[in-house]
């Protein structure tokens, strides 16, 4: 399921390069990306209060909402439509993959997240392959301009994307209205700047625009949020940038099919050096996993009372009816453990910033590893006993004195420093309490850390 949804993803996002390329035979390219934003942003909005999803409820919330669609989804957006209005779809979707590259460096300047030896790697055969991808333009001056173009709308979503992570009061609203919000700014941003720019009498509305502009602003837009959105409640980060790469194999196979265009060689080699690049970066371990370097301390560590004032106003879970279920006897009972102090095995993916996954720990292998990101987090109970965090030598004393039935083969690992805890709720948390019925567990001790 999980390769399914990373393949209808990039195959979404890559149609879309040639679909916006036709939509530009009727319209200019600054009035596509306002018109794109307004057939998307309502769409979503509705999902979004149909969900129930709050909207911002204080100035620093809706500030970051604004900063994170002025980058992502006003000028990225609207340098990508330029782009693709003087270039073909096949290379415009090439230049795209170059967004995690410009994440990951603008990464190193702003959240000193250091990459491995191997994300070093990456990031210099992807930027040379950018190079690749660009020199065939030098000597025309309107693709030349089309790839300085998609360059800037890669590094502004690079932008956006470590804003995303940098801004408290982006982590205290839900991704889907944080989304939905971003467009609809974004929205009235591009309409407010086409009249200077560009003349609304350049746009001829009728069928030839009609059907691209609801492409691009559902399936392309909303769609692909959603689904990508799943990819990574239901995959390891590698997985899920797997869409990154994979989204200018279709761009590129769709230019060919619809409109003839062909790449020429150094172009072909340019975006296989990217999607490379881009590949060895998404399985650089190093730069997710500050806790096992000292780099993490360069971090700002927040005070108690700036920790109180971010949860003052997180409202609790209320339910309409408490569930119970009674038990076998308690020494009967077979027991695992649920922990939220992101636990993992070396060889697992590591927890990284809003992972509402989790991780399965194995009794028989006692090589777990401290997986929070957050600088806050003190670790220095579990370095001295695994058993202050993960209770597995206390569980199987107890069981040795009868005192329950048995301990479970298998435990979940969840990070516990989250603000939106919807996809734990409804999706993770679930198929988490799933898999530990299928492993007969009768009781679960969790340990909230």
């Amino acid at each position: 399921v999980t390769v399914a949804l990373v393949i209808l993803t990039a195959l979404f996002i890559g149609l879309n390069y040639t679909v916006m390329k036709w939509a530009l035979d009727h319209t200019t390219p600054l009035a596509l990306a306002a018109l794109r934003t307004s057939v998307g942003a309502p769409f979503l909005l509705a999902i979004a209060m149909f969900r129930g999803e709050k909207l911002p409820q204080n100035r620093q919330q809706w500030m970051a909402v604004w900063w994170i669609s002025l980058a992502i989804t006003t000028v990225s957006s609207g340098f990508l439509v330029l782009g693709i209005s003087r270039l073909s779809p096949g290379l415009a979707a090439m230049l795209s993959a170059t967004m995690p590259l410009f994440t990951a460096i603008i990464a190193v300047l702003v959240l000193a997240e250091l990459p491995g030896r191997r994300g070093y790697l990456g990031l210099l055969i992807g930027l040379f392959g950018a190079v690749c991808l660009a020199m065939p333009a030098f000597g025309s001056g309107n693709t030349t301009l089309g790839i300085v173009f998609s360059l800037i709308s890669s590094i502004s979503w690079a932008a956006g994307a470590v804003l995303n992570k940098r801004l408290p009061g982006a982590l205290e609203i839900s991704p889907l209205m944080l989304v939905a919000l971003q467009i609809t700014f974004s929205a009235v941003c591009l309409h407010l700047a086409v009249p200077f720019v560009e003349d609304w009498s350049d746009t001829s509305m009728g069928w030839g625009l009609a059907l691209p502009l609801l492409y691009a602003g559902i399936p392309s837009l909303a769609v692909t949020f959603y689904l990508f959105a799943s990819v990574l409640r239901r995959a390891p980060a590698i997985q899920g940038a797997a869409v990154a790469y994979l989204t200018p194999f279709f761009g590129v196979l769709f230019s060919w099919l619809l409109v003839g265009d062909r790449l020429g060689t150094f172009e072909i080699l340019g975006g296989a050096l990217v999607v490379t690049g881009v590949a060895l970066l998404s399985a650089d371990r190093r730069s997710w996993n500050l806790q096992r370097s000292d780099d993490w301390r360069r971090l700002s560590i927040m005070a108690d009372s700036d920790l109180k004032a971010m949860t003052a106003d997180l409202d609790a879970v209320e339910f309409d009816e408490t569930a119970f279920t009674d038990p076998v006897p308690l020494s009967e009972a077979k027991v695992a453990i649920v922990t939220s102090a992101s636990l993992h095995h070396p060889d697992d993916e590591d927890f990284s910033p809003m992972d509402t996954g989790y991780r399965v720990l194995q009794s028989e292998k006692r090589d777990y590893v401290m997986g929070h990101w957050s600088p806050n987090f003190d670790a220095t109970g579990f370095a001295l006993d695994i058993n202050t965090v993960f209770p597995i030598d206390r569980l199987e004393e107890l069981a040795t004195q009868g005192v329950i039935g048995s301990v479970a083969d298998k435990h979940l690992a969840y990070a516990g420093n989250q603000f939106e805890l919807s996809a734990i709720r409804m999706d993770s948390g679930p198929a988490g309490a799933k898999f530990l019925k299928e492993q007969d567990v009768d009781i679960v001790l969790l340990t909230p850390v």
